[in-house]
């Protein structure tokens, strides 16, 4: 794909962490409708490949599951990480 394309997923992501709403969905849907369909070689920065590269190896499989399991504080931990590594890639942006 693009660098475009991964940040419009990046930010439909972010959009839905902060909806309203039970935290485990907010993340299920950024991370499963969005984030887990970026490649780390060609839709993003250098600069998150490796981050989102790890993120990606950890919940690729059986991502909604995965989630559901977190307990509540774990899964606020997740949505700050996804929130962290597109900060990361925007500041290198400049």
């Amino acid at each position: 794909m693009s660098i475009h394309y991964g940040l419009e997923k990046f930010k439909s992501a972010i959009l839905l962490l902060v909806e309203p709403g039970d935290i485990h969905s907010r993340v299920q849907a950024a991370m499963c409708q969005h984030i887990i369909h970026l490649s780390p070689s060609s839709d993003v920065s250098e600069v998150i490949k490796d981050e989102l590269q790890k993120l990606l190896d950890q919940y690729h499989d059986t991502c909604a599951q995965k989630i559901s399991d977190l307990d509540e504080i774990d899964a606020e931990h997740l949505a700050k990480h996804i929130i962290e590594i597109h900060y990361k890639w925007l500041e290198s942006l400049h």
